[in-house]
């Protein structure tokens, strides 16, 4: 079997609340809300290893109860020109149930990708590395 068929039945198995679509149609409702034009947004897609319950936290979770997760941060460009504005909008997606290799080599490029067909420069800071950087 194809890599790139392997690929498409891991992201198609993905529950639509991790799929990159579903992060696409929560950009879609924040722009519709707060009438932000396709050229006056600005995205960051971040991910996040969780190793710990919360940021401050010393004590590590179980192995077992690590995960990763994609924060998805949109806003206006007149938000970041003035902050006062609050016209933003963040997005944490959960991938608890996705080993850290398919999370790196096909479901985190995979949104990067479709955030980048959808949005092109609009996406101004992908934090994407390779897996052998992270």
């Amino acid at each position: 079997m194809s890599e790139l068929l392997e690929h498409s039945q891991v992201i198609s198995q993905l529950p639509h609340k991790q799929s990159a679509q579903y992060a696409v149609n929560r950009v879609e409702h924040f722009q519709e809300l707060f009438n932000v034009d396709t050229e006056d947004l600005r995205l960051l897609l971040d991910p996040e290893y969780v190793e710990k319950e919360y940021k401050g936290d010393t004590t590590f979770l179980p192995p077992e109860d690590r995960y990763w997760q994609v924060l998805v941060y949109g806003a206006s460009t007149e938000y970041l020109e003035d902050p006062d504005t609050d016209i933003s909008f963040n997005l944490v997606m959960e991938f608890d149930d996705v080993t850290t290799e398919t999370f790196l080599d096909v479901v985190y490029p995979h949104m990067v990708n479709r955030f980048e067909e959808e949005y092109s420069d609009r996406v101004d800071a992908l934090q994407y590395m390779p897996p052998e950087q992270l």
